[in-house]
């Protein structure tokens, strides 16, 4: 018996769809690097709210299966900001020169466990595939 995976429990839980959309004016595609990337279908101004990401903060080091099992953002000192299922969060960031700036703040919601992040768009050159 195989262990089920976010990708299995998205197909169980999503009615077929491999993820939740969870940021407006985006979609994910194969991307030109590697696997899947997010892309917008509107250009972003510099500093424009693109999304308040939220899950669960956990640390890394105590729950490592989280790394392999959930989506999960990192969070500064070790942290991860955990989802059971996979999202269009899972797919910020992943550049060596992103175009995104993720901020942790309260002024975003979050309270104790219960973190958000906002995600902001570094430059104006955020904009489609």
């Amino acid at each position: 018996m195989t262990k089920p995976s976010i990708d299995t429990c998205a197909e169980i839980f999503l009615n077929g769809e491999a993820l939740i959309e969870t940021i407006p004016d985006t979609y994910v595609a194969p991307s030109s690097t590697q696997g899947q990337g997010l892309y917008s279908r509107r250009a972003w101004a510099k500093n424009e709210v693109l999304c308040v990401l939220d899950g669960q903060v956990v640390e890394a080091n105590r729950y490592p299966v989280l790394l392999t099992e959930m989506e999960w953002n990192a969070l500064p000192d070790e942290m991860l900001l955990v989802r059971p299922l996979r999202t269009s969060y899972g797919f910020i960031n992943h550049s060596a020169d992103p175009n995104t700036d993720p901020r942790c703040s309260d002024d975003c919601g979050g309270r104790g466990n219960n973190a958000r992040l906002c995600c902001a768009a570094r430059t104006g050159r955020l904009s489609g595939a």
